[in-house]
């Protein structure tokens, strides 16, 4: 059986030639590992295989075993919907958080951080699908407002976009959503004046889609963990 940290290679070295094929640089895209419902025991060979970007999807789940792991070096981000009554412990424990969906949580984990006296990177999650099921800004007015905010904000600093695509979308479909966000990111900067150059999107089954359309981070989890093809 391939062990995590060989996954963990092979990954990283499709991940490069995804990026090379479409005329990117490699160093453009980094790989998050997505460790939700994988122990400590599991995680720690691959920070021990330099592993150094992780995103996690439940808070409750991470306070239990990320304290197991040396997290120095590692930076440990949010990828599944805050709840606002969550917002002070998310930003006391992670590093960055990845899926802000509503103006009134961006102002909750400013208004923490702030009192924590904690620089934190954040994301806007956005609703490219269209499906019921997933989080993220579906109005663009509310974005967008979302993003005025942000301009005045001194602890929390919006530096992109990130979504999904469909479950089970095929390729074309799955590059419509991902070309959205980059087409809403570029909107942004320019009626904004903020900076947005990171772009999160694309997972195990789309993630060279993704880096088509322009992703800076893709979110690695199946592949990594049950060793299917990329």
């Amino acid at each position: 059986m391939i062990s995590t940290a060989e996954n963990w290679k092979r990954i990283n070295e499709a991940v490069a030639l995804e990026a090379e094929r479409c005329g990117r640089k490699p160093e453009e895209v980094k790989v998050m590992a997505v460790t939700k419902l994988h122990a400590a025991e599991e995680i720690r060979p691959l920070i021990e295989s330099g592993c150094c970007l992780f995103g996690e999807n439940r808070l409750a789940e991470s306070l239990e075993k990320w304290p197991q792991l040396n997290r120095e070096g590692v930076s440990l981000h949010l990828i599944g919907h805050l709840q606002s009554n969550k917002a002070k412990a998310a930003v006391e424990f992670f590093d960055a958080v990845d899926s802000l969906d509503s103006l009134s949580t961006l102002l909750k984990v400013e208004k923490h951080a702030a009192a924590a006296g904690k620089r934190l990177s954040v994301l806007l999650e956005v609703n490219c699908s269209g499906e019921e099921a997933k989080h993220g800004f579906r109005d663009e007015t509310e974005f967008f407002r979302a993003l005025e905010a942000a301009a005045g904000f001194e602890f929390v600093s919006v530096r992109g976009l990130m979504t999904m695509a469909a479950l089970g979308a095929d390729e074309k479909t799955a590059r419509a959503a991902f070309a959205r966000l980059r087409q809403l990111r570029d909107k942004a900067e320019t009626e904004s004046g903020l900076r947005l150059p990171e772009l999160s999107m694309g997972m195990s089954g789309d993630f060279k889609q993704a880096i088509v359309e322009g992703s800076t981070t893709v979110r690695i989890g199946t592949a990594l963990f049950e060793g299917v093809p990329v």
